[in-house]
Formats: structure tokens, C-alpha cells, sequence
């Protein structure tokens, strides 16, 4: 199982604490027209969103236009990030509960299967160069991270599980400790470096922008999933108006964050745009 789908089984550890202090900025909410369960994943500095619906589809947002992607033969497709030449990665799960990764050109309307050694794989991000990163899982069932550069895979060790790439080719996503802990983390230049959260609430990272100085996610709060931005070592939080979850899933260059979030009348996605005086800082 994907790891972004089995830590929620952690959620049931809810932490009762503060949150932090709410971002000021613009939300917008997403709807895949006639579908339901919208879940915004990935935007590149265009403004292009990936994400996936309830029909178990990936789609495209792209100059107000949705694009389904559907991976040959698979159950479901899930598209997690996109750069700027219009490279699409992410995962296909089979009716026997594999899954393979993938990359998706929309130029080429082509997929190109990635998978290491015919296991169980999933790629999470992809810079500009089309270096991508991911993790898959070994028999003993825990994900090793990895880094691809066209076909030369470094790998980052078990219970890694990458879930971005920037520009200069530094990762960051979550290790699992112990069975059941959680940290973020950055891999830059052979070096790890976990990155700290101002409480021990649960707190998981989704996606980091092309320079490598901003971080969203989500954490638990008061019995409330909130979405965070952490940008240059300081957090904050995002929370869509009248919901009573969101999570914050990736980031582009210009601050702009896409999600998901949940209230009375079902799953949206939706983006965060920084206030305009946000740049200047």
C-alpha cells in the first residue's frame, strides 16, 4: 500500500493542541465538473494542477481545461506532481494490488512504465532536469526511497519515502521510525537533515517548491487535519474557510500551494495564493 495511504491508519493519534497561526491568503476551490472527491496533488509554475477523483482517474488542469489520465488497464491512476516541460509522475494500482510508477508526457499523450527490479513502485516528484524520485517496497514490506537520473538509480535507504524534488536535485520527505513515528526530512548532497516542527504533533510533509526553501503538509490539531506552509524554517497553518479538514499536497515556484479539503458536502481540492505583498518579503 502506498505510503500516503497507510499513515492515516496513524491518524487515530490525535494530539490536542494549539494550532498555529493561520496563513493569510487566497483560497479557491477545485471540482472536477460531474465527479466527486477532487484531490489537487501537484502544480508547476504555470499553474498547471494534477490530482485525482473519486472514479479512481487522474486529471489535468491546464488552462481551464481537465484532461483525464488513466494508465493502460489500471484500476486507478494516481499523478502526483508536474514540471514544467509537461512530465507527469506518479503511481497505477492494478486489481491484484500492485502498483507501478510512471511518467506521463502530455506533448506525447505517452506513459513510460518506471518500476525497480519488477517491484511494487511509486514516484512522487520531478524537477526541471527530469530527475524524479520516489520510493518502492522490498519484501520485507518497508519503502526504500530513491533518487533516478535517466537510468541511474541512488537509493536513500528503507523507511524513506521522498515525496518531492527541487531544482538542485535535494529531496525532501518522511522517514518512519520505530513503526510508527513520523519526521520530515531533506537529503541534499549526501547529507540528512530532519526538519523541525514547532510541537510533536503528527505532521507529515507532501511536497517542497523548486528552490528547496518552502515545505507543505498536513498535521493534527484539536482532532482537525490542518495543512501547513513552512517556509524559510517558520510554519504556519492552512485551513480552507468552512472546512473541517485540509491538507496542503504541493507548491510551485511562485508560493502557490494545491490540496484537498473536506466539509458537509463532500472532498475538494483547491489552491492557496500568498498575498501579494508576500513576494516582497
Amino acid at each position: 500500500m502506498p505510503f500516503r495511504k497507510a499513515v492515516l491508519s496513524l491518524a487515530v493519534l490525535l494530539i490536542a493542541s494549539a494550532p498555529l497561526a493561520l496563513a493569510q491568503g487566497t483560497y479557491t476551490q477545485i471540482d472536477v465538473p460531474g465527479e466527486l472527491d477532487t484531490d489537487c496533488l501537484g502544480i508547476n509554475t504555470a499553474g498547471d494542477i494534477v490530482g485525482t477523483y473519486a472514479a479512481g482517474y487522474g486529471f489535468l488542469l491546464s488552462g481551464g481545461t481537465y484532461t483525464t489520465i488513466a494508465y493502460p488497464g489500471a484500476e486507478s491512476t494516481t499523478p502526483f506532481a508536474i514540471n514544467d516541460k509537461g512530465q507527469i509522475v506518479g503511481y497505477a494500482e492494478f486489481s491484484d494490488a500492485s502498483h507501478v510508477g510512471f511518467l506521463y508526457s502530455v506533448a506525447a499523450q505517452s506513459f513510460t512504465e518506471i518500476a525497480y527490479s519488477s517491484q511494487n513502485t511509486v514516484v512522487t516528484g520531478i524537477n526541471e532536469s527530469g530527475v524524479m524520485t520516489g520510493y518502492y517496497y522490498s519484501g520485507e514490506g518497508s519503502g526504500i526511497g530513491f533518487i533516478l537520473d535517466g537510468s541511474a538509480w541512488r537509493f536513500l535507504g528503507s523507511s524513506k519515502y521522498p515525496r518531492g524534488i527541487t531544482t538542485s536535485g535535494a529531496v525532501a520527505g518522511n522517514v518512519e521510525s520505530n513503526g510508527n513515528e513520523l519526521f520530515m526530512f531533506t537529503f541534499d548532497k549526501g547529507q540528512y537533515q530532519r526538519i523541525q516542527h514547532p510541537s510533536e504533533e503528527f505532521i507529515l510533509l507532501e511536497g517542497v517548491n523548486p528552490a528547496g526553501d518552502s515545505f507543505v503538509g498536513y498535521y493534527i490539531s484539536n482532532n482537525l487535519f490542518y495543512g501547513f506552509l513552512c517556509q524559510n524554517g517558520s510554519f504556519s497553518s492552512l485551513l480552507f474557510p468552512g472546512s473541517n479538514s485540509t491538507n496542503a499536497n504541493g507548491i510551485n515556484a511562485a508560493g502557490v500551494i494545491v490540496g484537498q479539503f473536506q466539509d458537509a458536502s463532500g472532498i475538494h481540492g483547491f489552491t492557496w495564493t500568498p498575498p501579494a505583498d508576500a513576494a516582497k518579503k
